[in-house]
């Protein structure tokens, strides 16, 4: 990651660059994805006054990739475009110690997988977090809100899926900020998503995923450049499909973070 403040500018912007090794095995099937992700992150804010800023975010992730599979499909290769425009308002109030961070967003996702044919996904969202600080304690909620249609393709341009898909969730947050030291923080997710086909192999099917996460983690700032952080997450979501009498399926995965960031 490469990170550029101007404060001149009210403007940030960020690149990252990150290498992608993916493995899937199922009994004699095989499939190894390698690839690359480009992340373009652009910032510009403005200061209302009164506790009032305002800005605009644009950002793009490129992906591109091969992939080998033990069923002899050749020259498959995978490419993928993901914008996110999000204008947003802020408000912080000195005399209660408390505010609130806000921001719409329109995506549009466009993946094509050569002879596993394309994908294309447009939607918006809708988050809000109000915040408070009391003393060195701070607790927040996150409120988020989608809505997005999917449309996938075969290789030779036929429908293979429409869907309407739509989320919602919570997010507690309680941070603390230690004397001489850095901040920890616990974050819980609660919420749910529904994926409704209207057209394509599953039609009329819908299903249902209940989402849970929860993370500890904390950051430390040694010296005037470096920031460390660490994360611990556990996820579990459960996935119901409605025309397959209940079948469920649960997913759930620990993930350890460990970052580093330097401050030119």
């Amino acid at each position: 990651n490469v990170f550029y403040n101007n404060a001149a500018w009210n403007a940030t912007a960020l690149y990252a660059f990150k290498l992608e090794n993916r493995k899937k095995k199922k009994g004699a099937y095989a499939e190894t994805e390698n690839g690359y992700k480009h992340l373009l992150s652009l910032n510009k804010s403005f200061q209302l006054g009164n506790g009032w800023g305002t800005g605009l975010i644009y950002e793009l992730e490129y992906t591109k990739g091969d992939i080998v599979t033990s069923a002899k499909v050749d020259g498959l290769k995978t490419t993928k475009a993901e914008h996110s425009i999000r204008p947003y308002l802020t408000y912080w109030n000195n005399e209660y110690s408390a505010g609130f961070y806000s921001n719409l967003e329109y995506l549009y996702n466009d993946s094509d997988k050569s002879a596993w044919g394309s994908r294309e996904e447009e939607g918006y969202s809708l988050l809000f977090k109000p915040y408070k600080r009391f003393g060195q304690w701070e607790v927040a909620a996150e409120l988020y809100y989608q809505v997005k249609e999917n449309k996938a393709k075969t290789s030779n341009g036929s429908l293979n899926e429409a869907s309407d898909f739509t989320e919602m969730y919570i997010e507690p947050i309680v941070q603390y900020s230690f004397e001489e030291a850095g901040t920890m923080y616990v974050r819980a997710r609660i919420g749910e998503n529904e994926t409704k086909h209207t057209d394509g192999w599953a039609k009329n099917e819908t299903f249902f995923k209940d989402i849970r996460k929860a993370t500890l983690g904390y950051e430390q700032a040694i010296g005037d450049d470096w920031l460390v952080k660490g994360e611990l997450e556990w996820a579990k979501d459960t996935e119901t499909f409605s025309k397959l009498k209940g079948e469920e399926k649960t997913v759930e995965q620990e993930t350890m973070y460990l970052q580093a960031l330097y401050r030119f």
